[in-house]
């Protein structure tokens, strides 16, 4: 068997090294949801929900919801605000909500399948207690949110498997959340100079 050496050694250890970061490398940013970047406060949360043809369904300081399209789906939109700054975002996807459970696969499924192709694969969750839970999450995904931040999105289907669901309790749904964190929010809110 030919000797290598150490040069080789090194050439070799360097491209394998870049094989497993590159996809990392080449992952696109997730720099908001629906078209609102992070960090935006509510007048251009506003600005961009007008301009979607969204309607504005309840607003308080720290949230806001719209009905809207995601990933052209009829959607009902809630932003989450810390001190006016635009942190994380969920699609209920309409079509599903109220649904039986092939319903919420379905979609489940399909908006799972979305995000993967575009970020790769993610983690599995299962069933928590009186509810079947389907849940993919990406996390640690770039972002050019500054300071430095990661971001992650939730895929995340919810059947009631009780004999008798209590209607005032959570119904059957898929959400799909976007954040960047709320401790991320809350640093954009501290002094520079600390």
């Amino acid at each position: 068997m030919p000797r290598v050496g150490l040069p080789g050694v090194i050439v070799f250890a360097i491209f394998s090294w870049l094989l497993l970061v590159a996809p990392v490398w080449a992952a696109p940013q997730v720099n908001g949801f629906a078209d609102v970047p992070w960090g935006a406060n509510v007048d251009q949360l506003i600005a961009v929900m007008e301009q979607r043809g969204a309607t504005l369904k309840k607003q308080d300081p720290d949230r806001a919801e719209y009905l809207g399209t995601f990933a052209n789906q009829p959607a009902r939109l809630i932003f989450y605000f810390n001190k006016n700054i635009f942190y994380q975002g969920e699609a209920e996807l309409l079509n599903a909500t109220g649904k039986e459970e092939p319903v919420i696969k379905k979609y489940f499924g399909e908006f799972s399948n979305m995000v993967a192709a575009k970020y790769g694969n993610a983690e599995y969750g299962g069933s928590v207690g009186e509810f079947q839970i389907y849940a993919n999450r990406w996390r640690n995904l770039p972002t050019a949110a500054q300071p430095a931040a990661q971001a992650g999105i939730s895929v995340v289907g919810i059947v009631d498997v009780r004999k008798k669901p209590d209607p005032n309790k959570a119904e059957n749904k898929v959400i799909v959340s976007y954040s960047v964190g709320l401790d991320w929010a809350r640093a954009q809110t501290l002094p520079k100079d600390i």
